[in-house]
């Protein structure tokens, strides 16, 4: 089914990039490409602190081919459609065959959008598969199937609601079955969000709350078919899985001095323990001169207490708001961007996976539990038309470093990234990333180097398309 999608996608591109303008644009195209080559040292048990070792190194280049399609069906309903292709390793990830070539053993497709927009006089309301964000998207991104309904005042009030379909419990019950809806064993996970913004010409503040309902509970019995041994049953148990986050968000612009920051309260449960984690961050920026901009990140987070289970993040999307990676400056684009590299999957706790050297994130490094205090200065320089420079460094110690049951707590640790931004063109740049990682643990968990990385990427933009027709 992939490879005829895949087909039909791409020949339909290919009439209608071909096709002459009409008087009304009905159809525009926009892509990128991405080719990211990474040497990097330090990367195996990398959530586990270790001595260096010359044989723990990874080098290696991942590309990824992005189009997105909007079609607009009339003046105020347009769909929307998004795919990745051939994402993955070169020399790893293709499987070339005399039928036909296939690009990560068949995932050479990913459909990452496909909703459609209805824009009235007083709402906007986006249907299927999207992207949610709330606040800075800092404690809450999600990308999956749901509504977003974004309602009109009128005045400087915004009201945005959303719907998320996380798990749908239709066809888990049985061999076949489809019958098992109203069980509560069965149950659905969803998500729900609201936000309510006020913007003016200088200043936006936005108070949102998210939560996630799941009916499941007890054991579950999913079926799998096998031609050669045919049908088999797994019973797992599952238990309700309902965090919830609050907050609230705040940005201006003075000029010269521009500053935002995110307060934000976790609660909820998963089973009978709690999840629990206060956190928030500041970013204030000055711009010196055209050329030369200096800032500062702040942030703390609070540590776990006994028998609970500290989260600084809800949702399921492909990216994060990432402070680590220069996003509190909003300089993420200049540093690794958006690239899907597998240069360090973070996922010590069994969490949403972020790419990254720091385990966990700046609110709780390593994901230990000992939440963070810390700051981190930046600079950005263009030293010229068609060349960046910028240093970040992130300075941070424990909240809490003496945890009941844990054993090697974060205690303190610094991230350094120094990036250099080449413009080859309008639409393609050459960037060069150097990032290093320091971290103290304790418990006797203290190597002589850890968590040491070098990694340098060269991320080359050849494509950014646009055409209608």
């Amino acid at each position: 089914m992939k490879r005829w999608l895949s087909v039909g996608m791409a020949l339909a591109l290919i009439v209608f990039m071909a096709l002459p303008a009409m008087a009304e644009p009905r159809l525009s195209v926009s892509g990128s490409y991405e080719v990211t080559g990474v040497a990097s040292k330090g990367v195996g048990d990398q959530n586990v602190p270790q001595d260096e070792s010359d044989n723990d190194e990874a080098d290696f280049v991942h590309q990824r081919f992005r189009l997105q399609s909007k079609i607009k069906a009339s003046d105020r309903v347009t769909g929307t459609l998004r795919f990745d292709f051939a994402e993955g390793n070169w020399g790893q990830d293709q499987s070339f065959q005399k039928y036909r070539a296939a690009y990560g053993n068949g995932d050479d497709l990913q459909v990452d959008r496909a909703y459609v927009t209805v824009n009235m006089d007083w709402v906007s309301i986006n249907a299927g598969l999207q992207f949610f964000p709330i606040g800075q998207t800092q404690v809450f991104r999600d990308n999956q199937p749901g509504l977003q309904f974004m309602i009109k005042t009128g005045s400087p009030i915004g009201i945005h609601l959303g719907w998320i379909k996380v798990s749908e419990s239709i066809g888990v019950g049985g061999y076949f079955g489809r019958e098992n809806d109203d069980e509560d064993e069965y149950g659905d996970t969803d998500r729900w969000l609201g936000e309510l913004s006020y913007t003016t010409d200088i200043f936006t503040a936005k108070a949102f709350y998210v939560r996630q309902t799941d009916d499941g509970s007890g054991e579950v019995t999913t079926w799998t078919y096998s031609t050669v041994n045919g049908p088999s049953s797994k019973t797992t148990t599952n238990v309700e899985d309902e965090p919830w986050v609050a907050g609230l968000y705040v940005k201006g612009d003075m000029g010269a001095f521009s500053y935002h920051g995110e307060f934000a309260q976790f609660g909820g449960e998963k089973g009978d323990t709690d999840y629990c984690g206060t956190q928030v961050n500041f970013n204030g920026q000055y711009a010196l001169s055209d050329a030369l901009t200096v800032g500062m990140d702040l942030f703390w987070s609070s540590a776990q207490d006994d028998d609970e289970i500290k989260i600084t993040s809800m949702g399921d999307p492909f990216a994060s708001y990432d402070i680590r990676n220069g996003g509190g400056f909003g300089w993420d684009m200049l540093t690794w961007a958006q690239t899907n590299a597998p240069v360090y999957i973070s996922n010590a706790t069994g969490t949403a996976p972020s790419n990254g050297p720091l385990g966990g994130d700046v609110f709780d490094p390593f994901n230990t539990g000992a939440g963070a205090i810390g700051f981190g200065p930046g600079v950005k320089y263009i030293a010229m038309d068609k060349l960046t420079l910028l240093g970040i460094c992130h300075f941070m110690w424990a909240d809490d470093d003496d945890l009941q049951d844990v054993t090697g707590e974060f205690e303190k640790g610094y991230n350094l990234i120094l990036a250099a931004v080449y413009q080859l063109d309008s639409n393609a740049a050459l960037h060069g990333i150097y990032q290093r990682v320091g971290a103290d643990f304790k418990d006797g968990v203290d190597p002589d180097l850890r968590y040491l990385r070098v990694d340098v990427a060269y991320r080359l933009l050849v494509l950014k398309l646009e055409r209608m027709g």
